[in-house]
């Protein structure tokens, strides 16, 4: 059977995307609403689907979630450097909404912001952000990307024994 269902557009609920109505019915062993193949119409405003048995049915409107981006992953390498010897350090940014968003990635050491990146993501996407960074001052050097924190080594550079008249 071919069931066609119209709506009103101007009574959808604010933000529900008329393009991804659909035609449900509920399963009530499943507990759980049951999602048509359908064909939405944008002109006639009508939504149209294949079903198989009568029940009761449902048109679902999903509203997006808003973008919700967030920093994991952090790595620093390598961890342990000569003086002036450069640092990587990346995280993963991942937006787990609907729609897209945007964030600044900073990176600290020792609690001093050394660089900014925005970064922009469409729903459902991630990107890695990655800093490169030396340091002239031999110590463990903190690192904080927004909020995610390690650390890193700098060393001196031993100096190299010149050979002297009695060791050549």
């Amino acid at each position: 059977i071919t069931l066609t269902w119209s709506y009103d557009p101007n009574a959808l609920p604010e933000g529900v995307n008329e393009e991804e109505l659909v035609l449900a019915y509920y399963d009530g062993d499943a507990a759980e609403w049951i999602k048509l193949d359908c064909i939405v119409d944008l002109v006639t405003h009508t939504i149209t689907a294949k079903v198989s048995h009568f029940t009761a049915f449902a048109v679902l409107g999903f509203k997006p979630a808003p973008a919700a981006l967030a920093v994991s992953n952090l790595s620093i390498s390598p961890s342990k450097v000569n003086i002036g010897e450069r640092i990587t350090v990346r995280v993963s940014v991942t937006n787990s909404g609907d729609l897209a968003g945007s964030c600044k990635v900073r990176l600290k050491v020792n609690n001093v912001v050394v660089d900014t990146k925005e970064v922009i993501l469409s729903g459902g996407a991630s990107q890695q952000v990655t800093f490169t960074i030396s340091n002239d001052i031999a110590d463990t050097h903190s690192v904080d990307v927004n909020g995610l924190t390690g650390s890193f080594i700098v060393e001196e550079v031993a100096p190299v024994p010149v050979p002297g008249p009695a060791q050549q």
